[in-house]
């Protein structure tokens, strides 16, 4: 079937997004209703990024070298949704993000502060404490509103861990891939998995939320994973940090 050819295709909006730092965008989702989903780093201070100022999430730079943000833009290009920093006092950065059908917004990226520092995991039922090494993996989901955490974890062993995609099904379950080099079964939920690959992929149930209940069957780690035997390829977002 032949297509008109458009030689000068109509913009529709465009904008800057950043503050006095340095600020970098990685990834960007759609959902049905045209509103846009960005993820990625900044290295901006204070509440300087834009929209952050009165974000009931985290309003303020949580320090360290660089923190992901997650903003939403209505289908206009007119106004901020939402907006937010995601991180603690080490290296973040937001690799991925998807949305589900109700607006939900689940980000995946990489992340090296240390305890339960990085925000909303200290309740996890997956992994509520840093892993180790280079840098672990965060997966996040945040409502509609963008005014809570559904759930935080890291996924991380005592290796390197990056993020490097992030998916979603229509029960809201989450899938991420991306690659780490903690040896043997030490990344989460690999233990008894038949795949050996230099990736990892984990899949995660709608209902792994914080919480300071005990865990349930469906909430424990996650449904599956796969995990490398050797060094997995650099982390894509160490590359974008900067040194404070």
């Amino acid at each position: 079937m032949s297509q008109p050819l458009i030689i000068d295709p109509v913009l529709s909006w465009a904008t800057y997004l950043g503050g006095s730092g340095d600020d970098s965008g990685s990834a960007i989702a759609v959902d049905q209703a045209g509103n846009a989903y960005v993820t990625g780093a900044t290295h901006t201070p204070g509440s300087g990024f834009p929209g952050t100022a009165g974000s009931p999430l985290q309003s303020t730079f949580g320090g360290g070298n660089g923190d992901a943000f997650v903003t939403k833009i209505n289908a206009a290009g007119t106004a901020l949704v939402y907006s937010t920093y995601l991180g603690g006092s080490g290296a973040d950065a937001g690799g991925a993000i998807a949305v589900d059908q109700a607006g939900n917004a689940y980000v995946t990226g990489g992340t090296s502060t240390p305890g339960s520092g990085f925000a909303g995991t200290a309740g996890s039922l997956i992994q509520s404490t840093y892993g180790g090494g280079q840098s672990d993996v965060f997966v996040t989901k945040l409502n509609a509103a963008g005014t809570a955490l559904v759930y935080s974890t890291y996924l991380g062993g005592s290796g390197g861990e990056a993020a490097v995609g992030i998916a979603v099904d229509q029960a809201g379950q989450a899938y991420v891939t991306g690659g780490t080099s903690t040896p043997g079964s030490g990344f989460p939920g690999t233990a008894g998995s038949l795949p050996r690959a230099r990736l990892m992929a984990a899949k995660m149930t709608p209902s792994s939320r914080s919480s300071t209940q005990p865990a349930r069957p469906s909430s424990t780690p996650p449904i599956w994973a796969a995990a490398a035997m050797t060094t997995a390829k650099r982390s894509p977002w160490t590359r974008r940090a900067r040194p404070t």
